[in-house]
């Protein structure tokens, strides 16, 4: 919904990490999106990995290479094609609200 609503992105916030992540913890507090009180926008990168690593297709590289870790092996092949990337991630995939 953030991007269909800014689809140029967020130029503000490029390189500044530190307070994208401040306004979407604040944001994300003030409409109860979070479970508890110790969860953080940082949080969703473990739900992220830990959703993937329930899949027996979601090997190491794979969850690496969707989240953006570095790959130091040696690269043989041509590595996870677009559309396995997107089958694996449609098995994770949630709904979201009609609006927030």
């Amino acid at each position: 919904m953030a991007m269909q609503a800014n689809p140029g992105g967020f130029p503000r916030y490029i390189d500044k990490e530190a307070s994208l992540s401040a306004l979407l913890n604040k944001a994300f507090a003030a409409r109860k999106l979070f479970q508890s009180d110790r969860q953080k926008v940082y949080s969703l990168r473990h739900t992220f990995k830990d959703r993937l690593i329930h899949l027996p297709e979601a090997k190491d590289s794979l969850t690496d290479a969707l989240m953006g870790h570095a790959d130091d092996g040696q690269p043989y092949g041509e590595g996870y094609t677009l559309a396995f990337k997107h089958a694996v991630l449609a098995k994770i995939a949630f709904t979201p609200p009609s609006r927030v």
